[in-house]
């Protein structure tokens, strides 16, 4: 009989307990984390400027946010790229996002790309819009499978795909399929 009286206790003990638990929970401490995105540096407002042999500006970067990677990857945050020649206006290549990689001798930008150039010595205002854009500043080249829209003052084409290449003073742009457009003569 005492055997019985004790199961009977031990199962009244754990109801009783059980009770208590679910009118008292544990309070748990809330545990912070830590979001680890793997950047080991970053830099805000950043404006480096690459010199050409002369010490005349070859390129210019203007960033808001710059973040360096463990991998050596780099994130850069509303960029602005600006390739400078001895004889026409800077070309200024904006994103609000862009990557580079393999130390920094690639540029994949990325969202709403333009292109801009200003009226100068014999040439004519341009504005390039595509998504994606991927360049090698050293070779001055650059290209996209991306949809293209360029316009210059009242003309315009468009295209899929793109090469461009940006060499001194002048800049050749080649549209590589479907490509229309509209030209009016002055």
């Amino acid at each position: 009989m005492s055997r019985q009286l004790i199961l009977i206790f031990t199962f009244v003990l754990l109801a009783a307990a059980s009770w208590w638990l679910v009118d008292h929970p544990v309070d748990e401490q809330p545990v912070e984390k830590q979001v680890d995105d793997g950047a080991d540096f970053y830099s805000e407002g950043l404006v480096l400027t690459t010199m050409d042999d002369d010490g005349r500006p070859k390129r210019r970067l203007i960033t808001a946010k710059w973040e360096h990677f463990d991998d050596g990857r780099v994130e850069l945050f509303d960029q602005e790229l600006q390739i400078f020649s001895k004889n026409a206006p800077p070309i200024r290549i904006q994103s609000p996002r862009a990557s580079l990689i393999n130390d920094e001798s690639e540029w994949f930008l990325y969202q709403d790309v333009t292109i801009k150039r200003d009226t100068g010595m014999g040439q004519r205002p341009l504005h390039l819009e595509t998504m994606n854009l991927h360049i090698w500043p050293e070779r001055a080249y650059a290209e996209t499978i991306e949809a293209v829209r360029m316009t210059t003052r009242n003309d315009w084409l468009t295209g899929k795909g793109m090469q461009v290449w940006f060499t001194d003073g002048t800049t050749r742009f080649k549209l590589l399929a479907d490509v229309r457009g509209r030209y009016e003569l002055e």
